[in-house]
């Protein structure tokens, strides 16, 4: 009995997605091995935004093709120092670091809009954080000791990390799509 209800609650659901043509999420992109998604993209992008105060680092439609080339770009760095496995120190103020993020947001109803729509969490916000420091952190030694770990001038870096890693993008991962995690009904 309780099979056939569920089975019948996820028809329902998917009816009502279908009709509504809502997108709980995305892949956007696959670099090496790793996938990411629309939720993570616009997770990092605000979590950026409120570590820099650059609020137009949040994507948005109009500036999402420009979006996905930073994420893209942040996400190279961020896998080739997975791949060399850098090793990177976590402070221990990562704990103060998310609840000053979580009250940057918590004061723009903007921000806070985009929070409750993309469902970020604490665990988020740290796991965002750390992949700040893991590629800061990374960029930062290869310019002080380029040699040791890829010998190529900074302005090259993107494109010679495009060459050594597999990217993928995904169909119509440039054209903005509105997601709704939050739709889902078992996602709170």
């Amino acid at each position: 009995m309780s099979r056939f209800f569920l089975l019948a609650l996820l028809l329902i659901f998917t009816n009502v997605c279908i009709a509504e043509h809502i997108v709980v999420d995305r892949i956007v992109m696959k670099i090496n091995e790793t996938a990411f998604t629309q939720r993570e993209l616009e997770n990092y992008l605000l979590v950026k935004a409120v570590r820099r105060s650059q609020k137009q680092l949040i994507a948005t439609q109009e500036n999402w093709e420009a979006s996905v080339q930073l994420f893209k770009n942040d996400m190279l760095i961020y896998e080739e120092s997975r791949k060399l496995r850098y090793p990177v120190e976590i402070p221990t103020t990562l704990p103060s670091d998310v609840k000053a993020v979580q009250q940057v947001i918590e004061t723009n109803p903007e921000m806070k809009n985009l929070e409750d729509r993309l469902l970020l969490n604490e665990r988020d916000i740290d796991n965002v954080l750390r992949m700040m420091l893991r590629i800061e952190k990374f960029k930062v030694d290869q310019r002080d000791n380029a040699a040791e770990v890829i010998a190529v001038p900074q302005k090259k870096r993107v494109p010679f990390l495009e060459k050594r890693n597999y990217i993928r993008m995904y169909d119509d991962a440039m054209s903005y799509r509105r997601i709704q995690p939050n739709a889902f009904p078992f996602s709170k």
